[in-house]
């Protein structure tokens, strides 16, 4: 401890944390005195009992937020089934229908697979699978049997999301959807099901599934049906666990397990690597075997037993529940050694010394919290606004500790001194900015006046392209890119030679290939952008040629292939040309130029952008007219 230049005590962190530290040391050893062990088992016997029952309600709980989504899978597919119950032969259907379920499959991760089927046998099926061995369910696999002409026809494909990868047919399959188990149950049941568990027929993986008939006008037509894996159940258990060696369990009627927090571990048998539906029976878990035993014997469904087996003492309990219209029995058990262990050592209580000690140990903790949380919620407060660069709000606390002063009056130096430094950042960024952007268009002028045009030409081009995407709703960021980028739409013909790019008359079709190269080379010239103006500039010097119908250069992109900014600067330009004299034509008119690109709708043009012109052709008048 010393004092400082105003005579106030003062004394450093590290002496209080020591102090603090020996204190709450002594408390910790006063407190265990004079708990007794009696006393703290039965408190945590207590506890212990109400955390499994509510682990067991919660478990139940969490079973019933997985199986939920098959239920609303199975809703959705329902909407999706044809009209007349028979798989649909138009391509448009299956693509959009393999996108919704794709997309349901997306929206529902514990969901594994959808499929139907009707009364014919015809079947089509589209689940999350590994197509490669590291792949972990990063593809979809659609697979369709149908009926032509009486023929069988069986093909499957896999896809990347809603993107086709590859198909091919299956002459030899024979699976047929009405011997299922998912099947034949909802057929006979006249209602929605869950099956027992049983083996996947593709994965060969357990799982259970939700099914519900199809009725049409009263006559049953066929079933449509999700999946889920059991052992996504078993690990949607796993984080219910309150002791390391807990163990969560569900079971059906059958004596199936359906979920156990330890089941990945014996889910695949070592023969041949082929999954096995689990019974208690021949499931490697002494202790629930007992457990069962104990609650049906006595038929205690719901209440805490206490079991003793070679392995050890537990607690445990069963519960009945309906999750989702499936009828489980959901139990837990944990070892007493779990939560018993920290008592072991047994200790003569000192009642007065702990008494005195954790008096003093109050008093001592609500002043150092007072001392230490006071300065330090300052500084994080300070620290807070300075990383959102707010500079301005400055620390004044009065203390005794002389790092927390210190640090008080170094921090509000360096507040200072960043906010210098941000003024000058946003002076010097804001010139770099300008320059840049000064650049763009000096090199756009120079493309510009070597083809004979303006910079009248580069201001309508920008001007009518910021109009357009303005009238689309884009966002201000969005407009000042295109304002600026767009002048470098031409950029590349600076590499067209000067007797083609200035020929008075008609070009000779070698002559305009060369013409079209100036795309490519305006894309290299901006090549390996440093900035996002000169990314955007190179975007729509690229791709400003290329045509709504796939026949334009030098990609032959199509429809939404194209870069919106390269849709928007394509009709720009096109229009300003329209409206411009050029050596080998005459200016159109206004309305002839609305025409023409009225016209090229969905050929030369985006739809929608050709929409926006002629609905808004008076705001373009003006804007040419103005300019």
């Amino acid at each position: 401890m010393s004092s400082n230049k105003s005579g106030k005590f003062t004394f450093s962190i590290s002496f209080l944390m020591i102090f603090v530290l020996v204190s709450f040391s002594l408390l910790g050893t006063a407190s265990i005195l004079f708990l007794s062990k009696k006393y703290s088992e039965s408190a945590l016997h207590t506890l212990a009992d109400d955390i499994i029952l509510r682990t067991v309600d919660d478990s139940a709980q969490h079973i019933n937020i997985l199986l939920k989504p098959a239920v609303t899978a199975v809703n959705i597919m329902n909407m999706h089934v044809p009209a007349n119950s028979s798989i649909s032969n138009s391509e448009s259907y299956n693509n959009y229908l393999i996108s919704s379920l794709i997309k349901t499959l997306e929206d529902l991760p514990e969901v594994y697979t959808l499929y139907y089927a009707n009364e014919k046998g015809e079947f089509f099926l589209i689940g999350k699978r590994q197509k490669s061995v590291n792949d972990k369910y990063k593809h979809y696999f659609y697979k369709k049997i149908q009926l032509v002409d009486g023929e069988r026809s069986v093909a499957e494909t896999w896809y990347a999301k809603s993107k086709r990868l590859e198909s091919k047919h299956l002459p030899n399959d024979t699976y047929d959807p009405r011997i299922r188990p998912w099947y034949k149950k909802a057929k006979n049941m006249g209602g929605a099901i869950w099956t027992a568990p049983y083996v996947f027929y593709i994965t060969q993986l357990p799982g259970i599934t939700y099914a519900e008939p199809i009725y049409e006008s009263g006559k049953f037509v066929g079933v449509v049906a999700a999946d889920l894996e059991i052992n996504t159940i078993s690990d949607f258990l796993i984080d219910g666990i309150f002791t390391k060696n807990t163990n969560i369990f569900a079971i059906d009627g059958q004596s199936n397990i359906l979920a156990h927090t330890d089941y990945n571990k014996t889910l695949l048998e070592a023969k041949e690597h082929k999954a096995t539906i689990p019974k208690i029976d021949n499931f490697n878990d002494p202790v629930l075997k007992t457990l069962r035993s104990k609650v049906e014997q006595n038929m205690k469904y719901g209440v805490i037993d206490d079991i003793s087996t070679p392995e050890g003492r537990f607690k445990g309990v069963m519960k009945p529940f309906s999750v989702s219209g499936l009828e489980l029995v959901v139990g837990v058990y944990t070892p007493s050694e779990d939560y018993l262990s920290p008592l072991k050592i047994k200790y003569s209580v000192l009642y007065i010394i702990t008494a005195v000690l954790l008096i003093l140990v109050i008093l001592l903790s609500r002043y150092v919290s007072f001392t230490l949380a006071r300065p330090f919620k300052a500084l994080s407060s300070a620290t807070n606004n300075a990383k959102e660069l707010n500079f301005d709000e400055k620390i004044n606390i009065i203390t005794n500790l002389r790092e927390v002063s210190d640090t008080q009056n170094n921090f509000n130096e360096m507040l200072e001194s960043l906010k210098n430094y941000q003024v000058a950042n946003e002076v010097l960024s804001e010139t770099l900015h300008n320059a840049h952007i000064d650049t763009l268009y000096r090199l756009a002028m120079a493309a510009e006046h070597k083809d004979q045009y303006t910079y009248d030409h580069l201001k309508r081009v920008s001007d009518m392209s910021v109009l357009i995407a303005d009238i689309l709703g884009m966002s201000r960021h969005d407009i000042e890119q295109i304002r600026n980028a767009s002048a470098m739409h031409d950029v590349g013909k600076l590499g067209i030679p000067d007797h083609i790019l200035m020929k008075p008359g008609k070009l000779t079709v070698e002559e305009f290939t060369v013409i079209k190269t100036h795309s490519n080379l305006g894309a290299k010239i901006l090549d390996r952008p440093s900035s996002e103006e000169m990314h955007s500039a190179r975007v729509i010097a690229k791709s400003h040629h290329e045509k709504w119908y796939g026949s334009g250069y030098p990609d032959n992109l199509g429809a939404e292939d194209i870069p919106l900014y390269g849709r928007i600067v394509s009709v720009a330009d096109v229009m300003d040309a329209l409206l411009s004299k050029r050596p080998y034509k005459e200016p159109y008119s206004f309305d002839k130029t609305i025409s023409i690109v009225s016209a090229e709708k969905g050929k030369h043009f985006d739809p929608e952008l050709t929409d926006v012109v002629v609905e808004n052709k008076e705001r373009f008048k003006r804007l040419i007219e103005g300019s």
